[in-house]
């Protein structure tokens, strides 16, 4: 018969190798918001402090809390707390341990239920000195002098978990009146993870230094010209063999020139609405990984416009490979093949909802500023539209200039379109698409040929319609017409 021998690892070893996983700040913090949210909290606080002369930062909810041997098992390494829950964000038991202490060498416990406060510490440099895994019980008296107790306090229940002795991040993060770029860092990436918590009926709310966190929306669902496509219900069998529900939801996002600034700061701004296409992954609601297409296809610039919603439960975790960090999946062959037909299909609806503004072959809708037009060899040029009514305004205005001479520069102009740049720009995402400088300078065009018309006593009214039937004019947001209407001479 063979013998059991224990072989316990180096508690200093351990604990202090277990800092270098990979945990960006944000990462680490959203690691700690998970916990927050599988408590049931409906308010989360984070705050960085200053207190006397110490470097604190806590994270302080009023979730169900936990008495003593539950605290103590959720600040077990390899917890059990928790893991069985179907609703549970957490995934070996390590979160709140490696998260924290990847960033301090301080980690404090201080839960409170059922008019019982307990608290219990790690400190990375006792277990070091020591080499055994020797935590701290705290007396909560040694709170009660802190700036966070007495919100902590007037709980009913919750928890607040308090790190210290940093010693991977900037001291000037504690000064609040300093707005530094990990604050606004930290912001944005808590806003994009939990923004489905961060809405709707049962929705939470997260304030980082008192700021409420306002959620992005990466499918800008409540925007008109959104196109959310048919959710497709997928079964996919776990590691045990048994069938689990993946759902799988593509959304269409409007073309950029339907988009207002608050659409784009909705979106999380310019660069994410440029880079960030391709699947969304949540874990439970959680987003998991985003912006990426796991190798499926190849992607033009077209597809920006297309982002992928996929929910799996956390039956699948093995499946898709979720780490301990929660920032990495892999799609499984299975699923990937199940998911082209979806994919084309919507990908048809991008090149649709992205196709060039200007005329169609045999379409006189509207006026554009540029024409498409199919030649006898089956191929497309693209032309100014020389029929345009504001053209041939500007042309019988300026009559000193021959039309001619006019007709050969816009020849010019027409035959001297870089495609290949403009296509080799807009294939690395290099454009710069922001509209603000041209919206500007086109609104103040309209606003000159408005004071003609009124000065020639024309019937303004038609004018206006025509004006906003025609391109660049009919970009306009209906707030630049609204000014537009209102010129006065």
């Amino acid at each position: 018969m063979s013998d059991l021998i224990r072989n316990q690892p180096s508690a200093s070893v351990l604990i202090n190798s277990m800092r270098s996983m990979g945990y960006s700040f944000e990462s680490a913090v959203s690691d700690l918001i998970d916990n927050s949210i599988t408590a049931q909290s409906k308010n989360i606080y984070i705050d960085f402090y200053l207190n006397d002369g110490r470097q604190i930062f806590t994270i302080l909810d009023d979730g169900i809390g936990m008495d003593e041997p539950t605290l103590l098992e959720a600040m077990k390494y390899g917890s059990k707390s928790n893991l069985e829950i179907e609703n549970q964000l957490g995934r070996f038991g390590l979160g709140l341990k490696t998260a924290s202490l990847s960033q301090c060498r301080k980690l404090t416990v201080l839960t409170k239920q059922n008019n019982k406060i307990v608290s219990y510490s790690w400190d990375l440099d006792l277990v070091i000195s020591k080499d055994e895994w020797l935590m701290i019980k705290n007396n909560p008296e040694i709170f009660k002098d802190m700036i966070f107790f007495n919100d902590f306090n007037s709980l009913r229940t919750g928890t607040c978990i308090i790190l210290e002795n940093f010693d991977n991040i900037d001291r000037t993060l504690f000064i609040q009146d300093i707005t530094s770029e990990l604050v606004e860092s930290l912001s944005k990436h808590i806003s994009l993870v939990f923004h489905r918590f961060l809405k709707g009926k049962n929705k939470i709310q997260i304030l980082l230094n008192g700021n409420k966190i306002i959620p992005i929306d990466p499918f800008l669902e409540d925007h008109p010209k959104t196109n959310p496509r048919e959710e497709t219900k997928m079964e996919i069998e776990d590691s045990n063999g048994v069938s689990r529900i993946v759902s799988v939801q593509p959304y269409v996002l409007p073309f950029f020139k339907d988009m207002s600034k608050k659409d784009f700061d909705t979106v999380g701004g310019d660069e994410n609405f440029n880079n960030d296409h391709g699947f969304y992954i949540y874990r439970n609601k959680r987003l998991i990984i985003h912006g990426k297409w796991f190798g499926m296809r190849n992607i033009d610039w077209l597809s920006k416009n297309l982002r992928i919603k996929v929910d799996i439960p956390i039956t699948l975790d093995s499946i898709w490979a979720i780490d301990i960090k929660k920032q990495n999946a892999v799609l499984p062959s299975i699923f990937k093949r199940r998911l082209v037909k979806t994919i084309e299909q919507s990908s048809l609806i991008v090149k649709a909802t992205n196709e060039f503004k200007g005329r169609r072959v045999n379409n006189t809708d509207g006026e554009y500023v540029w024409d498409r037009l199919l030649t006898n060899g089956g191929a497309f040029k693209y032309a100014i539209n020389k029929n345009s009514t504001y053209l041939k305004t500007i042309i019988k205005e300026k009559d000193n200039i021959p039309i001619e001479q006019v007709y050969k520069i816009l020849e010019i102009v027409e035959n001297s379109l870089p495609f290949q740049s403009i296509y080799n720009d807009y294939s690395q995402r290099k454009v710069d698409e922001s509209k603000t400088e041209t919206t500007s300078s086109v609104e103040q065009l309209a606003k000159e040929l408005i004071k003609e018309q009124l000065i020639k006593n024309k019937d303004i009214n038609k004018f206006l319609i025509d004006l906003f039937n025609m391109e660049p004019f009919s970009f306009l947001d209906e707030e630049s017409k609204i000014r537009l209407r209102n010129v006065k001479l």
